[in-house]
């Protein structure tokens, strides 16, 4: 489901970020900022050095949850195609719906983030929910909450959470 509006409501306090040339980012994905040293994959080789530029978070290789939401930046308004070094808007808050990893329940309130696999490539698309104690012992970023309770729904209703809306996982996990 590329180039899909993903954004329901709610400002989504855009900032524009760049992204490199030799990567493809389609309207809708979920991108990371590469601000430290990381296993990055691009399209050369293992990127280990920061650039700044934002990727898909399919970029991102063995990393830790610690990490990935280190590097979350939020969910890209525009494409770029590869091939043009260009500047993106990135929405940093607002209430989304993305397709969940598995169909299934989802009640209010419940924890969303980033699906993806122990030593794989996360998903630019695709949303899992799960708790504290999973985000922090396996290969999971958290997005935000559910806005919305709906049994077996292939989709979720969350309301973004990024480090740039002035809100993190470290901050909610408090609560």
């Amino acid at each position: 489901m590329s180039e899909n509006n993903r954004h329901l409501r709610g400002d989504t306090n855009e900032v524009e970020v760049d992204v490199h040339g030799n990567v493809v980012v389609e309207k809708g994905d979920l991108l990371v900022i590469m601000s430290m040293a990381s296993p990055f994959k691009t399209a050369s080789s293992a990127q280990t050095t920061a650039d700044w530029y934002a990727y898909p978070v399919s970029f991102l290789g063995d990393v830790s949850s610690e990490y990935y939401d280190a590097q979350f930046g939020g969910v890209a308004m525009k494409g770029s195609v590869s091939g043009t070094t260009e500047k993106i808007p990135l929405a940093t808050t607002g209430i989304f719906r993305f397709p969940l990893l598995a169909a299934g329940g989802v009640t209010l309130g419940q924890l969303i983030a980033g699906a993806t696999s122990a030593a794989a490539a996360a998903s630019d698309q695709i949303v899992v929910s799960k708790t504290f104690a999973e985000l922090t012992t396996a290969y999971y970023c958290l997005l935000g909450y559910c806005v919305k309770t709906e049994a077996a729904s292939a989709n979720v209703d969350f309301n973004l959470v990024t480090k740039f809306s002035g809100v993190s996982y470290k901050y909610m996990q408090a609560f």
